[in-house]
């Protein structure tokens, strides 16, 4: 039985595009982890940056007793 012109086709379709394929899943799965690796970033030390800054800013803010002194209420 001999192929049709559609069967004939996609073969040459699947060959044209075999090695295409390969290409664009390497480079989605390199640009897969640089994101990954910026969400992970972000994850970990945007949220210490923010912590750390509050809390730098809490001793400005409200500075209360120093070690040493003591209230007058006492």
């Amino acid at each position: 039985m001999s192929k049709n012109n559609f069967e004939q086709l996609e073969e040459q379709m699947e060959q044209k595009y075999d090695d295409a394929s390969e290409a664009i899943k390497q480079n989605v799965t390199s640009r897969k982890g640089t994101w990954d690796l910026i969400g992970d970033l972000f994850e970990l030390y945007i949220p210490q940056i923010f912590s750390t800054l509050i809390g730098s800013n809490a001793n400005h803010a409200n500075p209360g007793l120093t070690q040493g002194e003591e209230s007058d209420n006492e």
